[in-house]
């Protein structure tokens, strides 16, 4: 008598066993459990930050972004790479590594045959990340007046000029230009000392009258 009441104990207790397996998949949830993992991203599951679903769970990978930069996303599940659409992936048999590749965009930058770029500017582009350093090559009997990029004027120092990129870019503002304005030098040919020549010949201020009434 007393086996058959443990016979029946026992039966009692498999059956509870196998009634909650049925509900919560016992030892299956830990091994359809995978990984989320990569750097500057986050996973979320229903609305919830994680690191870890499973097969089947649809996923929410986002990441933060900064002006002046391009990103390019890639999931992969071992070597196989995992569809996104719309920031969401639907997590697969196996665990998950995201990468996330950052890169400048380029700008376009403009300026006259005067300026010559030391730095920061590369096959007339330059980057957020850009600090542009120049001079100026101008004509002898010219002089400058103001030097400006986009319409902001600069300051000379030790004979360059120099910026940031970034400051002069922005959300609709994509193109960086360089405007030189020059003015020609006026010498008085009455000043004690002062001597102007045209080629190899001196020129004075009668030769100068001279040549304007001919």
């Amino acid at each position: 008598m007393k086996g058959k009441k443990t016979g029946i104990i026992a039966a009692l207790l498999l059956a509870i066993v196998f009634s909650v397996c049925g509900l919560v998949a016992c030892g299956e949830s830990e091994a359809n459990s995978y990984s989320l993992s990569g750097e500057n991203v986050t996973f979320t599951l229903s609305g919830e930050q994680t690191d870890t679903a499973k097969k089947g769970d649809e996923i929410t990978v986002s990441y933060d972004t900064e002006f002046g930069y391009n990103y390019e996303l890639t999931v992969k599940s071992g070597e196989t790479l995992v569809t996104v659409e719309n920031g969401k992936f639907t997590m697969p048999n196996g665990k998950v590594t995201a990468t996330l590749t950052k890169t400048a965009i380029l700008y376009t930058i403009t300026a006259p045959n005067t300026v010559t770029f030391e730095s920061g500017v590369e096959n007339g582009k330059v980057t957020v990340e850009s600090d542009v350093v120049f001079s100026l090559t101008l004509p002898e009997e010219t002089y400058v007046t103001a030097v400006k990029v986009n319409e902001t004027t600069l300051t000379e120092a030790e004979g360059k000029y120099s910026f940031a990129a970034n400051a002069y870019l922005s959300e609709t503002v994509s193109e960086i230009a360089v405007t030189v304005e020059t003015d020609v030098k006026v010498y008085d040919l009455n000043a004690t000392g002062a001597t102007l020549k045209i080629g190899d010949n001196e020129v004075t201020s009668s030769t100068l009258m001279t040549a304007d009434t001919t």
